[in-house]
């Protein structure tokens, strides 16, 4: 799978932290290294790639009000 560097970036997150909810702002400032600038979407939007590339759709799930969470089964 070809993953852009900052995709690649946001797995390593997810899988460094299973199961984990992260809030959107911390992978933000995790990933860009930069303060979060207010606007969520830049991370909604490399989540969604990164979900269909590795039809992850049903394994990296959204939190309401909160980011998103890589599943581990039970």
């Amino acid at each position: 799978v070809s993953l852009t560097n900052k995709e690649f970036d946001v797995l390593l997150l997810f899988l460094r932290n299973p199961g984990i909810a992260l809030f959107r702002e911390r992978i933000y400032e995790i990933v860009w290294q930069e303060d979060f600038c207010g606007d969520s979407r830049t991370v909604d939007v490399h989540v969604q790639r990164l979900r269909k590339k590795l039809q992850w759709e049903d394994k990296i799930t959204a939190v309401y009000k909160v980011g998103y969470r890589l599943e581990v089964p039970g």
